[in-house]
């Protein structure tokens, strides 16, 4: 579950992509849009409605605003525990745990940051044209208590210097189908 089939042309085009999910189950959305640069395009998240310890599916869809130069390295992001803008907002981490390690910290029995995304799951790479990436993560709770709507997705160029952020706010609900394919 949460994981796509995608079906590519002969020549290597992707034509059609699909995500597998449990049939008519009701998800809630959020989306955090990046307007203004250094980056633009959206990050959308998902989660089984009133399922708050179900896995949050994370899709982004970046890239470089016009005219500004691809970064040299990949990027880090993370959710911060306020709106973009609050003073003193910080990466999300209720019981101040350590920083997250990729590959090492995927479990309950090794908890990290809850907000740091790019150390559970590595950092993102930006071409000029774009860079799409699909996210599962546990514990980041769409809706009920430990929602993360109205906190903010930071994307950080080096180190921990925010270079941009976009808030995370409730998208319309929808209602998934498993798509069926006969032979």
């Amino acid at each position: 579950m949460g994981r796509s089939v995608v079906i590519h042309n002969q020549d290597g085009i992707r034509i059609a992509c699909g995500t597998i999910k449990y049939e008519d189950e009701e998800v809630a959305m959020a989306t955090a849009e990046f307007k203004t640069g250094p980056y633009v395009g959206k990050a959308i998240f998902s989660q089984p409605k009133d399922n708050n310890q179900a896995d949050t599916q994370i899709f982004m869809d970046l890239k470089m605003a016009e005219g500004v130069a691809a970064p040299t390295a990949p990027v880090a992001f993370a959710v911060f525990d306020a709106p973009c803008g609050s003073e003193g907002a910080k990466l999300l981490n209720p019981g101040d745990l350590q920083a997250c390690k990729q590959f090492e910290n995927t479990s309950p029995f090794k908890p990290c940051a809850l907000g740091d995304l790019s150390g559970r799951h590595g950092k993102l790479t930006l071409p000029m044209t774009g860079g799409q990436a699909m996210f599962i993560t546990d514990y980041l709770s769409l809706s009920k208590e430990g929602s993360v709507m109205g906190m903010s997705l930071v994307v950080e160029a080096s180190g921990a210097t925010p270079a941009a952020c976009a808030d995370i706010v409730p998208a319309r609900p929808t209602l998934r189908t498993l798509l069926r394919v006969s032979s």
